[in-house]
């Protein structure tokens, strides 16, 4: 059974990500955060997580939600997590280059 971790502020496209998901086995187990105290939680858990998929861009009115990028950093940073797959995930066009220059987390 794998466990998969979601972190997407904008409610549709968490739901959507995470229905995607669970269509593809009902192996999977899904874990959804809206935002990154409550995935800060989910990773601080004693469940073990296979696989990430995270928003490039959180809400920045809500402090310290700046970016998933700063959250893949601080899951990298964790042993157990050295070589788990990440995921970035956007639903803004052009993104790309934007999740680069953010890669180390600096506020904008």
């Amino acid at each position: 059974m794998a466990r998969i971790l979601i972190l997407e502020d904008e409610t549709e496209s968490r739901k959507a990500l995470e229905k995607m998901v669970r269509d593809i086995s009902a192996d999977i187990t899904v874990d959804a955060a809206a935002d990154l105290a409550s995935a800060r939680l989910l990773l601080g858990s004693a469940v073990s997580f296979d696989l990430f998929l995270l928003d490039v861009n959180l809400k920045p009115e809500k402090p310290g939600d700046l970016s998933g990028i700063c959250f893949a950093e601080e899951i990298r940073r964790k042993r157990q997590y050295e070589f788990t797959p990440l995921v970035m995930v956007t639903s803004v066009s052009g993104m790309e280059m934007e999740a680069y220059r953010k890669l180390h987390c600096y506020q904008y």
